[in-house]
This record gives C-alpha cells, structure tokens and sequence, in this order.
C-alpha cells in the first residue's frame, strides 16, 4: 500500500513539473509580448519552485525507467532557463528582438516536450 501512495505521490509531482514549465513558457512569452522585468523575476520564481518538486520527486524514484524519464525533464528544464536568462533576456535588454523571438520558440518547443514527457509518465 505504500508503495502504491509512493507512485501516485510521484505521479502528482511530475504532472506539477509539467505545470510549472507550462507557467514559466507563458512568462517567456509575456516578457516577449511586453519587455517587462516583471515577467523574468516570476520566472525565477517558477524556477526555484520547479527546482523544489526536483529534490521532492528524486527522492520518490525507484525504477531506472522513472529516472531516465525524469533526467530528461530535468534536462529539458535546464535547457529551457539557459536560453531565457541566458539568450532571450540578454537579446530583448540590447534590443535584438527577433533574435529573443526566435530562442522563445525554441523555448516553447522544450516546453512542448517536456509537457508531452510529464503528461505521459505522471499520469
């Protein structure tokens, strides 16, 4: 029985890391939309929480499956901070806005992926 609420513990976990890349792509796209700095410390904001649900759910993994899955959504998160911090704040700040557009899109499609990753393995 434990085990039992231990993979559905598990399984709530990963769905809310898809949730929270859902939440952080949407900030990348308002901080597109309307350049505010507002957008970026919420994404950070995001961050830290997805960051929390990490350690929370690598502590609840067991199977080598479950934790070649979540590496890959861990590194897909990754991904996904270094070409906003890194690439489309920088690119917006000096003005390069279609070079910003065009890492937000790669953006959107590590969200698209990792949202396809933990809709599929968390539930």
């Amino acid at each position: 029985m434990k085990d039992l609420q231990r993979r559905s513990d598990l399984a709530i976990d990963v769905t809310e890391m898809g949730s929270i890349t859902r939440s952080k792509s949407i900030r990348i796209t308002q901080y597109i939309a309307e350049g505010k700095s507002q957008y970026v410390d919420e994404y950070t904001e995001r961050r830290e929480k997805f960051n929390t649900f990490e350690e929370d759910v690598r502590s609840k993994i067991d199977s080598k499956e479950d934790m070649t899955i979540f590496e890959q959504v861990i590194q897909l998160d990754k991904a996904m901070n270094d070409l906003f911090l890194d690439g489309v704040v920088p690119a917006a700040e000096s003005g390069n806005l279609d070079e910003a557009r065009r890492l937000a899109n790669q953006a959107d499609s590590i969200r698209s992926n990792t949202v396809s990753i933990t809709d599929t393995s968390g539930g």
